[in-house]
């Protein structure tokens, strides 16, 4: 048993059932699954450490209960573990879990005592070990003493506040745990919207960036959801797509004719069905319930387009502002730089451009204003490349900056990198910073002068200007920026949608997608990022998007001439 959880689990682990009956904890589907990469981690000589994605109940907390047993009693001495929950009620429901596997152990040989007379931490007497809870509110009772193994449990339901922030304590507590062998880390939830310090784990861990391992158990998982079928052969042939997607997952004849049957429950809403039991992690986040964009469609940009960036980078040049400011330009890696490069500015990766010809019409860029302060808005620049048109492609992100930065400096840098990138068109969206922006709770910045676009209005010609008009019997005269406003921002969002829905455009950027995933419908009417994220990207990239399919020339590839020097004259260097 010291080297088969599974067996430990079926001779001296007992559990309560739903009948209120007490049995051995017989391993279902999902929990066997559970166990073999508790098991394999634990034995890997590096620390254990698992986000589990859970779709309703089957047992995902009870086997991690166990599991910290197992450790204590076979493998480690002083062991201790603490388990962090939403709100007590549920952490005393998991400490009466241990409860019951200690009093219900063979021969009597767990025993519990209070510690230090506290109810939420007891103490193993044959392990000289602690098992202790706490909830988010509460969290003190897990920090009277060092702990070598940690269940975050619903972490999907901990409130994100002025006053508890969900992340804030996760990372507290993940830092309180030592980085060593035999060290366990579990942070579970059923998925409670998107947008959340859950889903950002949760979506680190499946692109690899943390050192979380990822496991998701489907609803067809759990051998509970099954109907007998008496004609399999006719109704296999009455599947629609998604059956048939289902089967090929691994969906079993009798777990499809259930799904078909408890969808009726939900008058045939599938979103709602996927939303309470979903087939994959992606149906599991999809939904705050008002999002705008499709989520199959982000998913499709995520498995098919995204991909790490071939250079991190900042931009050097002889000035940060003022006339000298596009000259000498130069992108240097940096591996913290705000900007990420996936098609440098000289590169043609379609090999579409003869020697001798240059690209015309082929870059353009949105720049959206945010703050400096870390809890501003981003300022973001999205460049995209059209040249793939010419061969029937769609445009691709090439690159893009994103930073905290006073604004003025924002608008000398989002020229500056246009200027890298072949003089790229580059509109200014200018409706936010017009307005008071000293919002305390936000971080929004306060109000700053328009006046440095005309300054670069005089450095950098290639910029795009809009006709303005302040009344009826005035002549309309043309002004810096695109004017971001009830009319024109679903323009540019009905823009990003069909580029998503019709794959029109090539995203590379996780984060983009992110962003995408937490936009929503607001009550009131509005459009905008789920509360406590961000959508600095999804508006810079629109607004590129909308430049590039419906307001440039189109790109050609045309003999080089010799041109005279525009004001914007400068070493546009990669390197």
């Amino acid at each position: 048993m010291k080297f088969d959880f599974e067996l430990f689990c079926f001779m001296n682990v007992r559990i309560r059932r739903k009948d209120g009956e007490v049995a051995p904890l017989l391993l279902n589907y999902p929990q066997r699954r559970y166990a073999q990469l508790l098991q394999q981690l634990f034995f890997s000589g590096t620390p254990t450490k698992i986000i589990l994605l859970k779709a309703r109940q089957w047992g995902g907390s009870t086997l991690t209960q166990a599991f910290f047993a197992w450790v204590q009693l076979y493998h480690r001495r002083g062991w201790n573990a603490s388990v962090v929950t939403e709100v007590q009620d549920q952490a005393r429901h998991i400490q009466g879990m241990y409860e019951t596997l200690a009093d219900e152990y063979p021969d009597g040989a767990i025993t519990l005592r209070p510690y230090q007379g506290s109810q939420n931490v007891r103490y193993v007497e044959e392990t000289e070990s602690y098992i202790g809870v706490a909830s988010v509110q509460n969290p003190n009772a897990v920090r009277s003493y060092t702990y070598q193994m940690l269940h975050l449990s619903e972490v999907g339901l901990w409130p994100s506040t002025t006053k508890v922030s969900a992340e804030s304590l996760a990372q507290a507590l993940l830092a309180g745990l030592p980085s060593l062998p035999h060290t366990v880390c579990i942070m579970e939830s059923t998925a409670k919207g998107v947008g959340n310090y859950f889903h950002r784990a949760w979506q680190a861990a499946e692109r690899g960036d943390s050192n979380f391992n990822p496991l998701f158990v489907s609803w067809f998982e759990i051998e509970e959801y099954q109907t007998a079928v008496e004609d399999q052969a006719a109704f296999v042939e009455s599947w629609d797509e998604y059956e048939k997607m289902l089967w090929k997952m691994g969906a079993t004849i009798e777990a499809i004719a259930w799904y078909r049957s408890k969808l009726k429950d939900f008058t045939g809403d599938r979103w709602r069905m996927q939303s309470e039991f979903p087939t994959t992690a992606q149906e599991a986040f999809q939904s705050t319930g008002r999002r705008f964009f499709g989520a199959p469609a982000i998913q499709v940009q995520r498995e098919s387009n995204v991909r790490h960036p071939i250079m991190h980078a900042r931009i050097k040049s002889k000035a940060s502002e003022g006339a000298d400011a596009l000259k000498d330009l130069n992108l240097v890696a940096d591996d913290n730089g705000p900007v990420w490069v996936w098609t440098p500015p000289q590169d043609d990766p379609y090999q579409i451009i003869a020697p001798g010809h240059v690209a015309r019409n082929r870059f353009c860029g949105f720049a959206d204003f945010g703050g400096k302060s870390d809890g501003a808005d981003w300022s973001v620049v999205t460049i995209v490349d059209r040249l793939p048109m010419l061969r029937g492609g769609v445009p691709e992100v090439a690159a893009r900056y994103r930073a905290h930065l006073r604004p003025d400096l924002f608008a000398w840098d989002a020229a500056k990198l246009a200027q890298l990138y072949d003089g790229a068109l580059l509109a200014y969206e200018i409706n936010r910073h017009r307005h008071d922006r000293g919002d305390n709770i936000r971080g929004f910045e306060p109000e700053w002068s328009l006046a440095v676009l005309d300054e670069v209005r005089g450095a950098y010609d290639n910029l795009y200007m809009r006709m303005s008009q302040s009344r009826a019997d005035e002549k309309e005269d043309l002004e810096i920026g695109f004017h971001m406003n009830t009319a024109t921002k679903p323009m540019v969002l009905a823009v990003m949608d069909r580029c998503l829905e019709e794959e029109e455009y090539v995203e590379r950027d996780f984060r983009a997608c992110d962003e995408f995933d937490t936009f929503e419908n607001k009550e009131d009417g509005t459009l905008g990022a789920v509360d406590g994220c961000h959508d600095d990207i999804v508006i810079s990239t629109s607004g590129a998007l909308w430049l590039a399919l419906s307001y440039m020339n189109p790109v050609s590839v045309t003999p080089t001439k010799r041109a005279k020097p525009t004001k914007a004259v400068g070493a546009a260097i990669f390197g």
